[in-house]
């Protein structure tokens, strides 16, 4: 049977896959990849959670299977067992009242083993790419010591920063984009790129408002932090723009 799920424990990107050339783009030529496929997800899931394995190496390239895109990881609607075992799972998400520059919140929901933490911030003009940052980045701070982290996100902008090398790029180029002008968010996109060389994360895209619980969960607080923010200011005009 065709290995349709492509999991990358050590590579550019850590994550799940769904095309052999997706996996290939994040391992080929990194010191000690560390990758394998699987017919399910829940086998690839497992492997990233597991202890570390030995390298595979590119000699044992897998059967073709349709082209894809890496896959949204399922929320929990409780604590993961197999998480447990030193595996910080957050979700994170952001919110803006009218985009750009209306009020704005981030909100992210932390597990770690069967302890589930919250936290929610808000600004009063903003932009709703940087409040799904800012989630992120006060996810991750809370941890002042190197940690694996699977962080799921809704933000196709978030996550492409990292899985599709633009951050990368970016600081080959001093932070100009191919146009010429500065990147939106530097500062942002800096603090991410610090915080992710600490850790161990791994970028997980999951599909917003597709009763994920803790998406919708994540979302609802960042939403209603928006919302404290613009009564607190005595904000008025369309929302959720």
């Amino acid at each position: 049977m065709a290995k349709r799920f492509y999991a990358v424990k050590t590579g550019r990107v850590p994550g799940i896959y769904r095309t052999w050339e997706e996996c290939k783009a994040q391992v080929d030529g990194y010191p000690s990849a560390s990758f394998k496929g699987f017919v399910t997800e829940a086998d690839a899931r497992g492997f990233l959670a597991g202890p570390s394995q030995s390298s595979t190496t590119l000699a044992e390239k897998p059967k073709k299977c349709k082209a894809g895109k890496a896959i949204p990881s399922p929320a929990p609607a409780q604590p993961q067992k197999e998480y447990d075992e030193g595996k910080i799972i957050i979700y994170t998400d952001g919110s803006c009242l009218k985009n750009p520059g209306g009020p704005g919140g981030y909100a992210a929901v932390i597990q770690v083993g069967k302890s589930v933490k919250e936290l929610v911030g808000a600004e009063l003009s903003t932009t709703n790419n940087r409040m799904e940052m800012q989630a992120a980045i006060e996810a991750l701070r809370l941890f002042d010591q190197p940690a694996d982290i699977i962080l799921h996100t809704d933000s196709q902008y978030l996550r492409k920063g990292f899985a599709d090398g633009w951050v990368e790029k970016w600081k080959r180029t001093g932070w100009i984009t191919k146009a010429g002008t500065p990147v939106l968010n530097k500062e942002l996109w800096q603090e991410l790129d610090r915080l992710r060389s600490i850790h161990r994360v791994v970028w997980m895209w999951v599909k917003g408002h597709h009763g994920n619980p803790m998406n919708e969960r994540c979302d609802e607080l960042a939403v209603g932090a928006a919302i404290n923010e613009a009564e607190k200011n005595g904000w008025q005009g369309k929302k959720r723009g």
